[in-house]
């Protein structure tokens, strides 16, 4: 096992791990940010050291640090939730992902409304995400979401590998 310590700045370039600038319909002069992630196809390397190459696999251990009312996101569920110190944040760990490629890791630090379902064959979690105000907008999203994995569960004759979706 290897543990370092690294840090770097969000970029303002939807590459690496960015800052993105939304509106909030509680304040709509005013301009909010959240924290998400684009690797593919080797820019997971903006975010931290790491072989960002495709055929280059790895299982990730994830944890966030944020302020209490961010939702915080990544690939896998979340395993535990504490405080961080008296600086009034949380730290948020998820499990270890599969081994995967480091283009589909992903997280997400913001301020998300979600809707959620389940599929009808293996009960999967199917969650979408959206900003505060929109879940309207993610109906359709979670609808073909469920239906597709519901689908691909019956055409491959396997269920759906993951905790949620």
């Amino acid at each position: 096992s290897v543990v370092l310590a690294w840090s770097a700045e969000l970029g303002s370039k939807m590459l690496g791990f960015y800052k993105s600038a939304y509106k909030h319909p509680d304040e709509p002069e005013k301009t909010r940010y959240m924290a998400a992630t684009q690797f593919e196809p080797t820019d997971a390397r903006r975010a931290f050291p790491c072989f960002d190459e495709p055929a280059q696999k790895a299982t990730f251990s994830v944890s966030l640090v944020a302020a209490p009312h961010r939702v915080c996101l990544s690939n896998m569920p979340v395993v535990e939730e504490k405080p961080e110190g008296d600086t009034g944040l949380r730290v948020v760990t998820f499990e270890t992902t599969p081994i995967m490629s480091t283009y589909l890791l992903a997280f997400i630090v913001g301020e998300l409304d979600f809707i959620e379902a389940r599929t009808s064959q293996n009960n999967t979690l199917v969650r979408v995400y959206t900003l505060p105000g929109s879940t309207h907008l993610g109906q359709f999203a979670l609808d073909v979401a469920t239906k597709t994995l519901d689908f691909f569960t019956t055409f491959f004759g396997c269920p759906y590998p993951l905790p949620k979706c």
